[in-house]
């Protein structure tokens, strides 16, 4: 496989999971937890962990049933990812498959939507993009990403800045990121991973 494959099927991966944490994020804030809440408690679930495993698979399903797991794992301490394995198995979905159905524009990765689906802000929106392209940039799983933004107050400048920060390219914007990190004392060890 070229690079740029690689480079692509890795953004490809990260608009998907963008996609599809959006749509449970905004389950979950119906219930009434705020962006910060909703955002930390969708990237601290199992349910997450387990979705962005690309081996599990958990991306065929709907998002509806995603967020069911993830209402399965606040009342029950745990998933049944067993239950969900065999139900991913048996979509015959293929990543581009995913994307088409889910009216991704690959030349606007922020298009997204039908009328009667239930919408995030667009500031918690923005910043599970940046969230799931710095998760790919720094290869790191969700909960370790949330919990450096989270610790370190930038979840809250996130919601605030991040459409802004996205709009001038994603490989300055997670430098960016970076710099603002080790403003705070966090060191990394090597570079990021570029986009392009």
């Amino acid at each position: 496989m070229k690079k740029n494959d690689v480079k692509r099927e890795r953004f490809e991966h990260a608009i998907l999971l963008y996609f599809i944490c959006c749509k449970v994020c905004a389950r979950i804030e119906e219930e009434g937890l705020e962006d910060k809440e909703a955002l930390a408690s969708l990237y601290n679930s199992q349910m997450r962990a387990a979705l962005e495993q690309e081996s599990t698979n958990l991306w065929k399903l709907d998002p509806k049933d995603l967020y069911d797991m993830y209402r399965e794992e606040q009342e029950t301490g745990g998933i049944n990812l067993e239950k969900a394995l065999n139900k991913a198995a048996l979509v015959e979905d293929t990543f581009e498959d995913k994307l088409q159905r889910m009216d991704v524009d690959h030349d606007d990765c922020l298009y997204y939507r039908k009328e009667d689906e239930p919408r995030v802000n667009d500031e918690a929106d923005y910043a599970i993009l940046a969230i799931e392209l710095y998760c790919n940039y720094r290869n790191l799983t969700g909960k370790a990403v949330m919990d450096l933004f989270y610790s370190n107050g930038m979840l809250e400048y996130l919601l605030v800045i991040a459409d802004a920060l996205l709009l001038v390219g994603l490989d300055f914007a997670m430098k960016q990121i970076d710099k603002l990190l080790e403003e705070k004392g966090v060191k990394f060890e090597k570079p990021g991973r570029p986009f392009h």
